[in-house]
């Protein structure tokens, strides 16, 4: 097996969560090969090197500073003891979103006229386009009504549904 599949096995190894014969093939690899023996050594030291660390904790000082800058910062603000900033804080930004929603009204309003000043010109041109869309789709059902084939024919009736106002040709 190689070096590099053995590696991504150590971790599992160490663990004990590989079956017995992948365990086996683990075990006799290392046998062998000095990098791959040296590696599991090295896993293993840091596994218990991490598992006897032993979890730092802050001192009481850290607090304290932190409650100091934070009256501090309070202070700068000219925020009174006896009401709650949060309630302030709401206060103003209440007022901010308010005027917020106006302004963006405004620009959706000022935005949305703009569009349909420009789309006045274009509903003409629409207009014309499925006017000249309907013309289209009636020569082709009368070209198809020309055919030799019944079944074309008998498709180009089925057009004559999709026709709105055909004209006195088409019937």
């Amino acid at each position: 097996m190689k070096c590099e599949e053995i590696g991504s096995m150590m971790i599992d190894y160490i663990d004990n969560s590989l079956d017995r014969t992948q365990r086996e093939l683990v075990e006799s690899h290392v046998a062998t090969c000095e990098r791959c023996l040296d590696e599991l050594k090295d896993f293993q030291q840091i596994l218990n090197n991490m598992d006897s660390g032993k979890m730092e904790q802050p001192d009481e000082s850290l607090r304290i500073n932190f409650y100091h800058m934070l009256h501090g910062e309070l202070n700068k603000l000219g925020m009174e003891k006896d009401k709650p900033v949060a309630s302030k804080i709401y206060k103003f930004s209440s007022f901010y979103k308010i005027a917020a929603g106006i302004m963006l009204f405004i620009a959706g309003s000022l935005t949305g006229a703009l569009m349909f000043k420009n789309t006045g010109n274009g509903n003409t041109e629409l207009t014309d386009l499925k006017a000249e869309m309907q013309n289209m789709k009636e020569m082709v059902m009368l070209s198809m009504l020309k055919e030799e084939s019944p079944s074309q024919r008998i498709q180009a009736v089925s057009y004559s549904d999709d026709l709105a106002e055909p004209d006195i040709t088409v019937l």
